[in-house]
């Protein structure tokens, strides 16, 4: 059941395990809500949180941080929220379906949010593990079901599950928003047997910092026309969600000569 409120700011607390904020996409929506104001609202569900020494009914985001940060940097005392009534899994997999909606995932992102798919819709009878000659209702796998409801292709829904499900959660999470969050990564982790992934992803750490760094760029005129002519190249010719990506890891620590600021 949903029910859309105006709640007080103070009553909203972000999930423990949720996503981590993006600073440069709080900056954007806190543009556009100053300008705008809010119109999507975020989703919230009922809970209780210590305050002032007492157990009192406050509010977990359920999806929205984004909007939510953005409202406390424009100093709002309220946010239009839905308030979402139900089982965990209805809530799990709201959230997965709006960020799915909403969000450019990583690939480790897409691995985590499909597997917690796959088992909650599994659980609820709505898709089947295996199509077979003898298979009744439900007719579809998940993968067609995803497929069809988030406009991907069958072939990516089936990769993402097998990363999903074959690394372990933790190290899943561990290198998720890293400069380790790629599918070449993922593929050699997920090809590892999982009592062996841990040391797996430590011997990936190390490959990546013994590769030898270029030598530091030329500085006439004529280099520098060169170098920038091959960025604007590889820019153009980059999808829209990889120019994002970019974006987001410009700021984060690169390698550089000295090795400082190398990232982890």
């Amino acid at each position: 059941m949903l029910e859309v409120a105006q709640l007080p700011l103070s009553l909203i607390y972000p999930r423990d395990d949720g996503r981590p904020v993006v600073k440069e996409k709080v900056a954007v929506l806190t543009e556009s809500l100053s300008a705008l104001g809010l119109r999507t609202p975020i989703t919230v569900r009922r809970c209780e949180r210590i305050r002032n020494g007492q157990t009192a009914d406050a509010y977990e985001i359920v999806t929205g941080r984004h909007r939510y940060e953005a409202a406390l940097a424009l100093k709002w005392d309220e946010i239009d929220a839905i308030i979402m009534d139900g089982e965990a899994d209805d809530i799990e997999l709201w959230e997965i379906d709006e960020n799915f909606a909403r969000a450019e995932l990583s690939e480790a992102q897409k691995a985590d949010h499909h597997s917690r798919r796959r088992r909650i819709l599994l659980a609820k009878g709505i898709v089947s593990d295996k199509r077979g000659p003898k298979m009744s209702s439900p007719g579809k796998v998940y993968a067609e079901e995803a497929a069809e409801a988030l406009g991907v292709s069958r072939q990516s829904v089936d990769k993402h599950v097998w990363r999903g499900n074959k690394i372990e959660p933790d190290i899943l999470a561990e290198i998720s928003g890293s400069d380790l969050d790629n599918g070449r990564v993922l593929d050699e982790l997920a090809s590892t047997p999982a009592d062996a992934q841990r040391e797996k992803l430590a011997e990936i750490r190390e490959r990546r910092s013994q590769v030898k760094l270029a030598p530091d760029p030329l500085n006439d005129p004529e280099a520098h026309e060169k170098q920038l002519a091959a960025l604007m190249s590889a820019w153009n010719r980059a999808a829209g969600p990889v120019r994002d990506e970019f974006l987001l890891r410009i700021d984060r620590p690169i390698f550089d000569s000295t090795g400082a600021g190398r990232a982890a």
